[in-house]
């Protein structure tokens, strides 16, 4: 007589794998006429049940061989149980298994020994399991925290490139305040020297004024401002024209200064165009 085990999964095979899966599988003792003393369905309406997947089918194999062995090593050795896969409204005929002989005759120990063995086996097939998820949700878990280190390094990059940007612009524009600072300072410094001289001529210059331009040219302190201002820059006339509006003096020594001021400017931009034949900036800065 074959093994338990060898029969049953031959018939499940058979009656579940065909062309028309069976409906039910019913487990009886003695003959398929009994009471059911164990069933599962298989199927419903030509849709296989979830429970008979490939790879579900040692579990059911390992639940009928408990059922059948769960009885005394004293109980009577000719028990016998069949298999009997029935179909819904008799679509096919029933099938019955081969006679199904319980192994509890070997005694205690070898059915403990069988069922410790299917344990083991079943707890194998869990642990490889969860092994298998655990070790997928390793390798994600482990891509998204490199995801997250590169992006984490790439933002920092980005902005200490960004600081340093900053800061080298910052510095050149302090550079460019201060190198401004001290040209304004040196203008301003020869200015306070040049204009602190002005007013010792304006009250000689106020009494030429009306005897016009050329007669104020001729004094000799027209002359000595000619040559105070002679090497004086275009860009800091200015300055020179700003004093004269906020110099203290009378309405005819402010006048006076203006003129010869002016008459000197007009004669060095007539130089300076007869030198190069060209229109300076000495003249855009007189206008002014």
């Amino acid at each position: 007589m074959k093994r338990p085990k060898t029969v049953i999964k031959a018939f499940i095979g058979q009656v579940c794998y065909g062309a028309t899966p069976c409906s039910r599988i019913n487990l009886h003792m003695g003959d398929t006429k009994t009471p059911v003393l164990w069933s599962k369905e298989v199927s419903k309406n030509s849709i296989t049940s979830t429970a008979f997947e490939a790879a579900k089918i040692p579990a059911i194999i390992d639940e009928i061989l408990d059922y059948i062995n769960e009885g005394e090593p004293d109980d009577d050795e000719d028990d016998v149980f069949y298999l009997n896969a029935t179909w819904d409204d008799g679509e096919l005929e029933d099938i019955a298994s081969r006679p199904i002989k319980p192994s509890r005759n070997n005694g205690n120990a070898a059915a403990f020994q069988n069922q410790s063995w299917r344990h083991i086996e079943a707890v194998m097939r869990i642990n490889a399991s969860m092994a298998e998820s655990m070790a997928k949700m390793g390798n994600v878990q482990m891509h998204h925290a490199s995801r997250m280190v590169e992006e984490y390094g790439d933002v920092h990059l980005r902005l200490a490139e960004a600081q340093q940007t900053s800061l080298d612009r910052s510095h050149e524009r302090q550079l460019e305040a201060k190198k401004d600072e001290r040209q304004a300072a040196m203008i301003d410094a020869a200015m306070q020297g040049l204009l602190a001289c002005l007013p010792m001529f304006a009250g000689k210059l106020a009494g030429i004024v009306p005897m016009g331009a050329n007669a104020i040219k001729a004094t000799p302190q027209y002359q000595m401002m000619k040559a105070m201002f002679e090497n004086t820059r275009p860009e800091q006339w200015p300055h020179i024209l700003a004093w004269l509006e906020s110099y203290p003096g009378t309405p005819a020594e402010k006048a006076a200064l203006k003129m010869g001021l002016e008459s000197m400017m007009q004669d060095m931009i007539n130089a300076e165009q007869e030198g190069n034949g060209t229109n300076g900036q000495a003249q855009d800065h007189a206008k002014h």
